[in-house]
């Protein structure tokens, strides 16, 4: 009848120690989960700026120019480039720059001379190959996390992973 109620020490040290380390295995897996993001990021923006150059080619977009063109993306490792013409030309003042954000680089793409051109009219791949057809993102910070884009001949991304 002399005891009373609380927690003994044992008690307490278990608790305390169960607590840290889920606290430490949250905060090793934080920044993992950050870069995942951040490379899915960079690929939700890369992925409408191919739709968009694709759409100008088919319908004929001048920008003012007198006849319509064909439309690329000419891929850099920290930027990549939105132009137009039958081939990239980085001195161009009509090119649109594009950086990649949150520590992405564009790690390698099996593309012709790093560059995805559409046709006009028809939107397909300009000398498009079989085999040669992959954009690979990689975050700077954790090089084993990649995407790779894979393009078809008719423009569409029939693969990411």
């Amino acid at each position: 009848s002399d005891r009373q109620a609380g927690f003994t020490i044992v008690v307490l040290v278990v608790v305390v120690s169960i607590v840290l380390i889920l606290t430490t295995l949250s905060v090793v897996s934080l920044p993992r989960l950050q870069s995942s993001t951040s490379i899915s990021s960079a690929v939700d923006e890369l992925v409408p700026e191919l739709r968009q150059q694709q759409m100008k080619a088919i319908q004929g977009d001048t920008e003012g120019r007198l006849s319509n063109d064909n439309y690329g993306i000419h891929f850099d490792t920290s930027q990549y480039v939105l132009y137009h013409g039958v081939s990239y030309n980085p001195q161009d003042t009509s090119n649109i720059v594009i950086p990649i954000k949150n520590n992405i680089e564009i790690a390698s793409t099996t593309l012709p001379s790093n560059n995805i051109l559409f046709a006009s009219v028809s939107g397909e791949i300009v000398s498009f190959v079989p085999g040669l057809n992959t954009v690979v993102l990689r975050d700077v910070n954790n090089t084993s996390l990649t995407k790779t884009l894979q393009i078809n001949r008719y423009g569409i991304i029939t693969q990411v992973n």
